[in-house]
């Protein structure tokens, strides 16, 4: 649908309140036939003719609550009438609603007549080219909240981690691992003064780990280093 309206086909509303709308089917006189033939339905259909115009030639949009104001009825009781001229083929009968409405705004053409512009093509090209990258980004994604970085791709406004998605509980576990290490540490330090290389055959860290908590205790001011390399607790 986007595509034919992109191109002049066809026009889509957004849901909305549309109001009812009818259409007579039959011409003037088959409907003087009628409302001599029906009486129970003569009143209600001159309270039409009389508030709407034009109801011969296209489709009106009428109130169901004027109707029923008009014609002295309830207003259930004009919906039932409206369905019962629609029914007996007198008019065609489109109740209110809140969907959307499609209006063709060309002839219906067969498929094979349809033409499709080379850029909408191209516009459509690129659009699931950038909507194919985000799709491997989102699967190479390391770091990012997954939520946060779905809700960011949808416009979402200031978007939080979930704090449940695989990534945050492993940024949880390594949080917990970091402060676990910094705590062996600092209990190693507070035995002793001791280098780099001597807290590294103390604990079972990979030496990479043990390196980045170090410089991150000297950034916060939790331990020092001499010239020699050796570490010691501030007091």
């Amino acid at each position: 649908l986007k595509l034919l309206q992109q191109n002049g086909y066809l026009t889509l509303t957004a849901a909305q309140e549309n109001p009812a709308r009818i259409l007579f089917c039959v011409g003037r006189d088959d409907l003087y036939r009628l409302r001599v033939r029906r009486e129970d339905l003569d009143h209600f259909i001159r309270t039409l003719l009389r508030l709407y115009n034009g109801v011969f030639t296209e489709f009106r949009p009428i109130d169901e609550g004027e109707i029923a104001a008009w014609s002295g009825y309830s207003v259930e009781h004009v919906k039932e009438l409206l369905k019962r001229l629609w029914q007996l083929r007198v008019i065609r009968y489109i109740p209110s609603n809140r969907s959307p409405i499609l209006y063709f705004d060309e002839e219906r053409l067969p498929r094979a007549d349809l033409y499709i512009s080379p850029e909408t093509y191209r516009q459509r090209h690129d659009l699931m080219r950038e909507r194919f990258e985000h799709m491997i980004a989102y699967a190479d994604n390391r770091t990012q909240c997954r939520s946060l970085q779905l809700e960011t791709y949808f416009g979402g406004e200031e978007p939080k981690p979930c704090g449940v998605c695989d990534l945050c509980l492993e940024k949880r576990r390594a949080g917990r691992q970091r402060d676990e290490l910094s705590a062996s540490l600092l209990q190693l330090l507070a035995e002793g003064p001791a280098d780099v290389r001597t807290l590294t055959g103390k604990t079972a860290a990979a030496p990479e780990r043990i390196a980045e908590t170090v410089r991150r205790l000297l950034d916060e001011g939790k331990i020092e280093a001499d010239k020699e390399g050796i570490l010691r607790i501030i007091p």
